[in-house]
């Protein structure tokens, strides 16, 4: 998980759990207000990653979080493909669409 990433639906359960960190603004909305709608700063969210790394529990749910951010990158990455194709063949002359349209063979080697 790259630093600052980690990302938590329970982090108001993690809060009370390892305590809070000094100078987060979520930190402050949260123990001020109970409201959890500001960011965590990459420096509360690296140490409550690294405390629930001390526990089992803890490690199967970075786990969980890490497996949710790759899936959410591979998706981000097909859509902006998918996109870019479809900008492609917009913007392409009718023969050439219809090349680009159908499936590559052989490698992707020219008809």
């Amino acid at each position: 998980m790259s630093p600052g990433a980690y990302t938590s639906e329970r982090m108001d359960v993690e809060l009370q759990q390892f305590g809070y960190t000094p100078e987060c603004d979520g930190r402050i909305i949260a123990a001020e207000k109970g409201l959890g709608h500001r960011q965590h700063s990459s420096v509360c969210k690296e140490r409550i990653a690294e405390e629930l790394g001390k526990t089992e529990e803890g490690k199967v749910r970075l786990e969980l979080i890490k497996k949710r951010e790759e899936e959410f990158i591979v998706k981000h990455h097909e859509r902006e493909e998918e996109r870019k194709r479809k900008a492609a063949l917009a913007q392409a002359s009718p023969k050439e669409a219809t090349r680009m349209d159908e499936p590559a063979i052989f490698g992707g080697l020219d008809r």
